[in-house]
Protein backbone atom coordinates (compact mmCIF):
# COMPACT_ATOMS: atom_id res chain seq x y z
CA UNK A 1 0.00 0.00 0.00
CA UNK A 2 1.42 3.34 -1.00
CA UNK A 3 0.95 6.44 1.11
CA UNK A 4 0.16 9.34 -1.21
CA UNK A 5 0.80 11.91 1.50
CA UNK A 6 4.53 11.43 1.85
CA UNK A 7 5.60 9.92 -1.44
CA UNK A 8 5.25 6.39 -0.07
CA UNK A 9 7.04 7.18 3.20
CA UNK A 10 5.39 7.50 6.59
CA UNK A 11 5.59 10.92 8.19
CA UNK A 12 6.35 11.48 11.86
CA UNK A 13 5.21 14.19 14.22
CA UNK A 14 6.86 15.21 17.44
CA UNK A 15 4.03 14.00 19.66
CA UNK A 16 3.01 10.83 17.83
CA UNK A 17 4.56 7.48 17.07
CA UNK A 18 5.51 6.74 13.43
CA UNK A 19 2.42 6.94 11.27
CA UNK A 20 3.25 3.70 9.42
CA UNK A 21 1.93 1.84 12.43
CA UNK A 22 -1.14 4.05 12.58
CA UNK A 23 -1.86 3.68 8.89
CA UNK A 24 -1.77 -0.06 8.51
CA UNK A 25 -1.43 -2.00 11.75
CA UNK A 26 -3.23 -0.07 14.46
CA UNK A 27 -6.69 0.26 12.91
CA UNK A 28 -9.34 -1.50 14.95
CA UNK A 29 -12.61 -2.74 13.43
CA UNK A 30 -15.77 -0.83 14.31
CA UNK A 31 -17.30 -3.77 16.19
CA UNK A 32 -14.35 -4.25 18.55
CA UNK A 33 -13.07 -0.71 18.98
CA UNK A 34 -12.32 -0.52 22.71
CA UNK A 35 -11.11 3.08 22.46
CA UNK A 36 -14.67 4.34 22.14
CA UNK A 37 -15.10 3.41 25.81
CA UNK A 38 -12.15 5.59 26.90
CA UNK A 39 -14.36 8.59 27.64
CA UNK A 40 -16.56 6.42 29.83
CA UNK A 41 -13.79 4.85 31.95
CA UNK A 42 -11.18 7.61 32.45
CA UNK A 43 -11.52 9.89 35.46
CA UNK A 44 -13.42 13.13 34.89
CA UNK A 45 -10.33 15.33 34.74
CA UNK A 46 -8.66 13.11 32.14
CA UNK A 47 -11.84 12.94 30.06
CA UNK A 48 -12.22 16.70 30.12
CA UNK A 49 -8.57 17.25 29.20
CA UNK A 50 -8.88 14.79 26.31
CA UNK A 51 -12.01 16.37 24.86
CA UNK A 52 -10.77 19.94 25.26
CA UNK A 53 -7.49 19.04 23.55
CA UNK A 54 -9.42 17.47 20.67
CA UNK A 55 -11.79 20.44 20.41
CA UNK A 56 -8.90 22.91 20.40
CA UNK A 57 -8.46 22.29 16.66
CA UNK A 58 -10.99 23.90 14.29
CA UNK A 59 -10.76 21.09 11.71
CA UNK A 60 -11.47 18.44 14.34
CA UNK A 61 -14.45 20.45 15.62
CA UNK A 62 -15.76 20.65 12.07
CA UNK A 63 -15.35 16.90 11.63
CA UNK A 64 -17.27 16.28 14.84
CA UNK A 65 -20.04 18.72 13.83
CA UNK A 66 -20.41 16.78 10.59
CA UNK A 67 -20.24 13.32 12.16
CA UNK A 68 -22.70 14.32 14.86
CA UNK A 69 -25.25 15.05 12.11
CA UNK A 70 -24.36 12.21 9.72
CA UNK A 71 -23.20 9.43 12.05
CA UNK A 72 -20.76 7.95 9.55
CA UNK A 73 -18.77 9.23 6.60
CA UNK A 74 -16.04 8.08 4.28
CA UNK A 75 -12.62 9.64 4.56
CA UNK A 76 -13.17 11.10 1.09
CA UNK A 77 -16.45 12.67 2.21
CA UNK A 78 -14.74 14.17 5.27
CA UNK A 79 -12.00 15.60 3.05
CA UNK A 80 -14.70 17.19 0.86
CA UNK A 81 -16.37 18.71 3.91
CA UNK A 82 -13.14 20.16 5.29
CA UNK A 83 -12.05 21.44 1.89
CA UNK A 84 -15.38 23.23 1.47
CA UNK A 85 -15.29 24.63 4.97
CA UNK A 86 -11.75 25.91 4.50
CA UNK A 87 -12.80 27.53 1.22
CA UNK A 88 -15.40 29.55 3.15
CA UNK A 89 -12.61 30.78 5.45
CA UNK A 90 -10.77 32.36 2.53
CA UNK A 91 -11.53 35.74 1.05
CA UNK A 92 -11.64 34.32 -2.48
CA UNK A 93 -13.69 31.26 -1.43
CA UNK A 94 -11.44 28.84 -3.31
CA UNK A 95 -9.11 25.95 -2.53
CA UNK A 96 -6.58 24.22 -4.75
CA UNK A 97 -5.77 20.59 -5.50
CA UNK A 98 -2.75 21.00 -3.21
CA UNK A 99 -5.06 22.16 -0.42
CA UNK A 100 -7.22 19.09 -0.94
CA UNK A 101 -4.17 16.78 -0.84
CA UNK A 102 -2.94 18.45 2.36
CA UNK A 103 -6.36 18.04 3.96
CA UNK A 104 -6.51 14.34 3.04
CA UNK A 105 -3.07 13.80 4.57
CA UNK A 106 -3.98 15.70 7.74
CA UNK A 107 -7.15 13.63 8.05
CA UNK A 108 -5.33 10.33 7.65
CA UNK A 109 -2.24 11.06 9.72
CA UNK A 110 -3.47 13.55 12.29
CA UNK A 111 -7.16 14.27 12.81
CA UNK A 112 -8.76 10.84 12.48
CA UNK A 113 -6.14 9.14 14.72
CA UNK A 114 -6.59 11.84 17.39
CA UNK A 115 -10.39 11.49 17.27
CA UNK A 116 -10.09 7.70 17.37
CA UNK A 117 -7.59 7.69 20.22
CA UNK A 118 -9.84 10.07 22.12
CA UNK A 119 -12.74 7.65 21.79
CA UNK A 120 -14.93 9.96 19.71
CA UNK A 121 -14.85 7.95 16.47
CA UNK A 122 -14.29 4.41 15.26
CA UNK A 123 -12.52 3.62 12.00
CA UNK A 124 -13.14 0.69 9.66
CA UNK A 125 -10.38 -1.85 8.97
CA UNK A 126 -9.52 -0.24 5.64
CA UNK A 127 -9.68 3.28 7.18
CA UNK A 128 -12.28 4.25 4.59
CA UNK A 129 -15.26 4.73 6.95
CA UNK A 130 -15.30 6.86 10.08
CA UNK A 131 -18.17 6.49 12.54
CA UNK A 132 -19.15 8.63 15.49
CA UNK A 133 -19.15 6.73 18.79
CA UNK A 134 -21.66 7.11 21.60
CA UNK A 135 -19.95 9.86 23.52
CA UNK A 136 -21.23 11.32 26.80
CA UNK A 137 -23.87 14.10 26.56
CA UNK A 138 -21.45 16.70 27.91
CA UNK A 139 -19.34 16.30 24.74
CA UNK A 140 -22.38 17.50 22.76
CA UNK A 141 -22.69 20.45 25.14
CA UNK A 142 -19.09 21.49 24.46
CA UNK A 143 -19.64 21.08 20.71
CA UNK A 144 -22.80 23.19 20.92
CA UNK A 145 -20.95 25.92 22.78
CA UNK A 146 -18.02 25.86 20.35
CA UNK A 147 -20.38 26.00 17.37
CA UNK A 148 -22.31 28.91 18.86
CA UNK A 149 -19.14 30.83 19.66
CA UNK A 150 -17.76 30.26 16.15
CA UNK A 151 -21.05 31.31 14.56
CA UNK A 152 -21.24 34.51 16.60
CA UNK A 153 -17.58 35.29 15.92
CA UNK A 154 -18.28 35.01 12.18
CA UNK A 155 -21.25 37.39 12.36
CA UNK A 156 -19.91 39.67 15.07
CA UNK A 157 -23.05 39.24 17.18
CA UNK A 158 -23.61 37.37 20.42
CA UNK A 159 -26.91 35.51 20.53
CA UNK A 160 -26.48 34.37 24.13
CA UNK A 161 -28.34 36.18 26.87
CA UNK A 162 -26.54 37.78 29.77
CA UNK A 163 -27.87 36.12 32.96
CA UNK A 164 -27.24 39.29 34.96
CA UNK A 165 -29.78 41.22 32.87
CA UNK A 166 -32.56 38.64 33.13
CA UNK A 167 -35.42 39.31 35.53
Amino acid sequence: IKDSCAGGRARHTADRRPSTTLMYLDVIPLATDHRSQQLMTDDTSTRLDTVLAILSDADRRRLLYYLREQGTATRTELADVLTGWQATDRSNGATTADDRQRIECELHHQHIPVLRDGGLVSVSLDSAVVERTDWPPWVDQYLDLAFELEATADTGTDTRTDPSTEE
